[in-house]
């Protein structure tokens, strides 16, 4: 025996509406836009955080080189810029690239600052400056450390102990400090 069943609202419903579709893709693209910039900014972060403990390689490298050769090995950058080289410090005093092991994968972080010292004092940074560090023999160097910014003017502070190698990476507020502020 056959029965016959009312087709309800719901039976006759099969597929999304115009309507429907254009307001859950409305609704995608406004989380779109809010996700985006808080991507954009861990991005940069990684970055920064990646370029970071490059440089702190690059000053191992470096200190390992002079001890294993016997030589003094310079570590160059150009300020305002994410160049920069390793290698003999008579090939760096001359501006050879020649023999050197030139870096330019810092990418969008650019070195803002390599100073001798611990000190928090310095004058601004000349971009004309070309800083080095030089690794002696023995595997002793300066203390140094130098300031590097990534696109957004997040900035890290990778500072150097000369006599253990010792380096340690802090995170530095972008913007300057003003006189008498604490």
């Amino acid at each position: 025996m056959m029965t016959s069943r009312t087709k309800t609202p719901l039976d006759l419903r099969s597929a999304f509406t115009l309507v429907e579709l254009l307001l859950v893709l409305a609704l995608v693209v406004v989380l779109a836009a809010i996700a985006a910039p808080l991507m954009t900014g861990a991005l940069a972060k990684a970055r920064l955080d990646a370029a970071a403990e490059e440089l702190v390689s690059a000053w191992n490298e470096a200190r390992l080189e002079a001890i294993r050769t016997g030589e003094p090995i310079a570590f160059r950058c150009q300020i305002e810029t994410p160049t920069y080289q390793v290698g003999s410090l008579s090939a760096a005093m001359q501006g050879e690239v020649s023999g050197v092991n030139k870096h330019d994968d810092l990418s969008s972080v650019i070195f803002k600052q390599l100073s001798l010292g611990e000190h928090d004092d310095d004058p601004p940074p000349d971009p004309t400056v070309v800083a080095v560090l030089v690794f002696q023999p023995d595997g002793v160097t300066s203390d140094a450390f130098a300031i590097i910014q990534a696109e957004g003017g997040a900035r890290r502070r990778v500072s150097l102990r000369g006599l253990t190698g010792t380096a340690t990476i802090k995170a530095i507020s972008s913007e300057p400090r003003l006189a008498g502020s604490f």
